[in-house]
């Protein structure tokens, strides 16, 4: 296979893809990277307002989770070097993801929803739990929650969803390919149908 390695300096330990680019996220210190997914062999390098746990791209921009400021942050993918817009948080996020005409951030005991127009958060929703991961997909946001199941929120009406699904040791979930996919620390890889639930 071919392999091509890029150096983004720091400790990258999230990455997400999108609008013809790769972004990185640097939990250990407030510097990101951004590399043009086909050509580039250097990438551009900026500073954010604080170190960062996640990253997710879409909807017309690359969006970090910052745990110490309490706030996602955005940068167009267009100039991510210019001032982005920071969006304070209730809690301390810990992921972020894009979809279903939202930002979506995990932000302790909750999930906060990003309208994208005003840049604000325009709803959260109690989890009951301590969120580990998040995705969005199929109509609806996924949160893997307390090392044990995987809920749903309905992603029009931000309602938690009565039903959940037991996976034991969850701790992450991601949508595609017409499914909910759960990994757990000891069971591999749980296909949830969301039309089963």
């Amino acid at each position: 296979p071919q392999l091509t390695t890029v150096r983004v300096g720091g400790r990258p330990t999230a990455v997400a893809a999108g609008d013809g680019a790769v972004w990185t996220a640097d939990s250990f210190s407030n510097r990101a990277a951004v590399l043009e997914s086909e050509t580039s062999t250097e990438p551009a390098t900026f500073r954010l307002e604080g170190p960062m746990v996640d990253v997710a791209v879409g909807e017309g921009g690359a969006w970090y989770a910052l745990p110490e400021q309490r706030a996602v942050e955005t940068r167009d993918p267009a100039d991510p070097a210019a001032a982005g817009d920071a969006v304070d948080l209730d809690g301390f996020p810990s992921a972020v993801s894009v979809g279903e005409g939202a930002v979506w951030a995990l932000s302790e005991r909750s999930v906060e929803r990003i309208d994208l127009h005003s840049r604000q958060v325009s709803d959260a929703t109690s989890i009951g739990g301590f969120g580990s991961s998040l995705a969005v997909g199929e109509g609806a946001v996924w949160v893997a929650v307390d090392n044990r199941e995987v809920i749903r929120i309905d992603a029009a009406s931000g309602d938690l969803d009565d039903v959940s699904v037991e996976v034991p040791e969850v701790f992450g979930v991601a949508t595609g390919e017409g499914a909910v996919w759960a990994v757990s620390a000891s069971r591999g890889v749980t296909r949830i149908d969301p039309d089963s639930l």
